[in-house]
C-alpha cells in the first residue's frame, strides 16, 4: 500500500498536479492579488489534465505527446516562480508607486529640504518669485547665464504662427544664435597659407560639385555646407592639388549625411570621380576632415540667413529665385569670403529688390528695405560693399586656363523651374545711391 501510494504522489507529480504541495512562501500577500493567484493555479490544472487525457487515448496524434520530462519542467518551473513572488511587505512598499500623490503637506517638506525660509503666506503650487532667497543649482546657472532668449513673438513673425515650419515661436531666438556663431564658424580667405592649390582651383571644384548637385537633386542647405566644410578644411590644413578633388567630393557626402532624407552611398561618390580614388581614400577622407572639424557641423551658412531675409520683406517669387542665383553664385569665389554670411545674403535680397526688371514697383520703393536694415543690423554703407562685388560676379563669367567656362550656376538658373533668371532678366546694376539710408 505504501509503494501504491508512493506512486500515485509521484504519478500526481509527474501529471503536473502539485495542487498538494506548498511552500512556506505561498502565503496569501494581499487581498486584491490573491483572486489571481488563485485562478492561475485552476487554468494550469485543466490544461493539465486535458493534455494528460489525450496524451492516454490511444487515437491521439503522436505528434502532440508530451514526454514526462516536460511536465515535471512545468511543475518544478511553477514552483519556482511561486518562490519568487514578492511576499507581502515587498508588495506593500511597491504598492506605493500606484498610490495617490502623498497631501500637500508632504510636497511642502520635502520641498523644504532644496529651499531656503520663505513667506508662510505665499502656497506651495504659487510661481517661485525671483527676489526670494530660492537656492538655483549651479548648473543651472552656469548654463542659461548668458543666453538670451524673447519674451514674444516678433510682429513679424505673426503672420507665420499658423505654418510650423516657420517656427515663429522660435524664429527670433534661432537666427540671434546664428548671428553669434557665424564669427566663431565661418572661414575666412586661405588661399596665402595654400602652397598647391589657388582660387580658380577652388572655382573649378565648386562649379563641379555644383552639377553634382543638380544630378542627385540635392537639396540646398547640402550644397552650402559642402563648401562651408571645404573651406574651414583648408583653412585648417595643406591641401595637396591631387587631393582636392576628394576633399571636394567628401564633403559633399559629409553634408548628404547631414542634411538628406537618403544621401547618397560612398560608391556614387568614387564613381562620380571617375574612379579617381578608391572607396578606402573616401573613408579616410571622411574621418580626417571630421576629426580636423571637431565634428562641427551645425554652422550657419548663407542659406538660413537668405530664407529668413526673403520672410522679412515678404519677397515675390522673382525676387527669391534671384536672390538666390546671386547668393549661390558667390559661393565659388574665393573673394567672397571676407564677407560674413549673414551680410553677404543680406546683400543678395538688396540686388535682386532693386532690380528694376525683376521687383516691379516704384522707383521711390526702392532701395533699403526698413525691415531688412532693422532685423540684420548692417548700414547702407556695408550692403553697398557687399553688394557691388557680388553684382560684378553675376557679370563676370569665369573661365580657366584652358578656356573653358565655369558656368554651372547660370545653366542651372536658365531653366524653367527657375524661370530663366540668368538669361531673361538683367544682370544686377552697380549704381547705389551713396547716401546712408
Amino acid at each position: 500500500m505504501k509503494m501504491r501510494l508512493r506512486s500515485k504522489k509521484s504519478d500526481r507529480a509527474v501529471l503536473g498536479d502539485v495542487s498538494n504541495k506548498r511552500s512556506a512562501s505561498d502565503a496569501p500577500i494581499t487581498k486584491g492579488s490573491s483572486s489571481t493567484s488563485n485562478s492561475q493555479p485552476a487554468k494550469k490544472q485543466k490544461t493539465t489534465s486535458s493534455s494528460s487525457s489525450s496524451s492516454s487515448s490511444p487515437s491521439s496524434n503522436p505528434l502532440l505527446k508530451q514526454p514526462a520530462t516536460s511536465t515535471s519542467t512545468t511543475a518544478t518551473t511553477s514552483s519556482s516562480v511561486n518562490s519568487q513572488l514578492p511576499t507581502q511587505h515587498s508588495m506593500q512598499g511597491s504598492s506605493s508607486l500606484l498610490s495617490l500623490p502623498p497631501p500637500p503637506q508632504q510636497k511642502k517638506s520635502s520641498k523644504s529640504k532644496h529651499t531656503s525660509t520663505s513667506s508662510s503666506s505665499t502656497p506651495p503650487s504659487a510661481p517661485s518669485d525671483p527676489s526670494s532667497n530660492e537656492i538655483i543649482p549651479e548648473a543651472h546657472t552656469l548654463q542659461y547665464a548668458d543666453a538670451i532668449h524673447s519674451d514674444d513673438v516678433l510682429a513679424l513673425d505673426k503672420r507665420d504662427l499658423r505654418d510650423p515650419l516657420l517656427v515663429a515661436n522660435y524664429a527670433t531666438d534661432l537666427y540671434q544664435g546664428f548671428f553669434r556663431a557665424q564669427d566663431k564658424c565661418c572661414p575666412t580667405p586661405y588661399m596665402d597659407t595654400q602652397a598647391d592649390i589657388n582660387s580658380k582651383m577652388r572655382a573649378i571644384l565648386i562649379d563641379w560639385l555644383i552639377e553634382v548637385h543638380m544630378k542627385f537633386k540635392l537639396v540646398p542647405e547640402t550644397l552650402y555646407l559642402c563648401v562651408n566644410i571645404i573651406d574651414r578644411y583648408c583653412q585648417s590644413k595643406t591641401v595637396p592639388r591631387a587631393k582636392l578633388q576628394l576633399v571636394g567630393v567628401t564633403a559633399l557626402l559629409i553634408a548628404c549625411k547631414y542634411e538628406e532624407i537618403y544621401p547618397p552611398e560612398v560608391r556614387d561618390c568614387v564613381y562620380i570621380t571617375d574612379n579617381a580614388y578608391t572607396r578606402q581614400e573616401v573613408l579616410d577622407m571622411e574621418q580626417d576632415m571630421l576629426w580636423t572639424l571637431q565634428f562641427h557641423i551645425t554652422v550657419p551658412t548663407a542659406y538660413p540667413f537668405l530664407v529668413r531675409y526673403l520672410s522679412i520683406i515678404r519677397a515675390g517669387s522673382l525676387i527669391k529665385i534671384a536672390s538666390n542665383y546671386y547668393t549661390e553664385r558667390t559661393l565659388q569665389e574665393h573673394d567672397m569670403l571676407k564677407f560674413p554670411p549673414s551680410l553677404v545674403s543680406c546683400a543678395s535680397v538688396f540686388l535682386a529688390f532693386n532690380n528694376g526688371e525683376i521687383n516691379d514697383v516704384d522707383e521711390d520703393s526702392m532701395g533699403y528695405p526698413e525691415a531688412l536694415k532693422e532685423y540684420s543690423g548692417y548700414s547702407m554703407k556695408q550692403v553697398q560693399e557687399c553688394a557691388a562685388l557680388i553684382a560684378k560676379k553675376v557679370g563676370e563669367e569665369p573661365v580657366t586656363a584652358s578656356r573653358r567656362q565655369l558656368v554651372a550656376v547660370k545653366k542651372k538658373y536658365a531653366s524653367d523651374k527657375y524661370r530663366n533668371i540668368s538669361e531673361n532678366y538683367s544682370n544686377p546694376s552697380t549704381d547705389f545711391d551713396s547716401e546712408e539710408a
